[in-house]
């Protein structure tokens, strides 16, 4: 459970209708229970996930800046961890998509912060190569081309650069942002986010 309710603890769900019944019992693991100093000490790789919702669920109650220093903390300590390149990135990823800032400079700042501590591509990629070599895997499944300008999907307008398609179809499966925000995010038109965003709509 990764709620912020400490009495909130179901462990049995149970659904009837017109006399059919079914119940599921299961074994219950609330991340509010978890001592976050035993979690840092783990060498488990998911502790560092229960740790990123642990952060998360303090928002709201610490200021930005509070966040913030938490958020760099976890950076810190996962790239102590013995950990494989793979899970070092995944875990990296996840921390920075899980716990949101309010602002976007904030979030530009600790993006920063990491590429100071990872020299931005040995350890970690960025959130845009992430969200691209997603949208590139997602590409693949439907018939989007990869080559050496990656994810161009046939149709699209020819001498659009990969990156811009990929980028801006990956905000806008994966985000709320309105086309203003992607387009400025993306450096492209806002008429292309809009022609993009009707597509996936059909």
């Amino acid at each position: 459970m990764t709620d912020s309710n400490k009495r909130f603890r179901p462990q049995v769900y149970e659904q009837t209708y017109l006399g059919t019944s079914f119940r599921y019992s299961y074994n219950l693991y609330k991340v509010m229970d978890q001592m976050e100093s035993r979690l840092l000490e783990s060498d488990n790789p998911f502790a560092m996930v229960v740790l990123t919702v642990l952060v998360a669920l303090k928002k709201g109650k610490q200021t930005e800046d509070e966040l913030f220093a938490e958020k760099i903390m976890l950076a810190k300590r996962l790239l102590t961890k013995q950990f494989s390149k793979d899970h070092i990135r995944a875990l990296m990823n996840f921390l920075k998509l899980y716990i949101r800032f309010g602002t976007d400079e904030k979030t530009l700042n600790f993006e920063k912060q990491i590429e100071l501590l990872t020299d931005q591509t040995q350890k970690t990629m960025g959130i845009e190569e992430f969200v691209l070599t997603r949208a590139e895997r997602i590409g693949e499944k439907r018939g989007i081309e990869k080559g050496i300008e990656k994810g161009i999907e046939k149709g699209i307008e020819k001498g659009i650069e990969s990156r811009n398609f990929s980028f801006v179809n990956s905000l806008l499966k994966e985000t709320d942002f309105d086309d203003a925000k992607i387009s400025r995010l993306a450096s492209v038109d806002m008429d292309f986010v809009a022609q993009l965003r009707q597509q996936l709509k059909q």
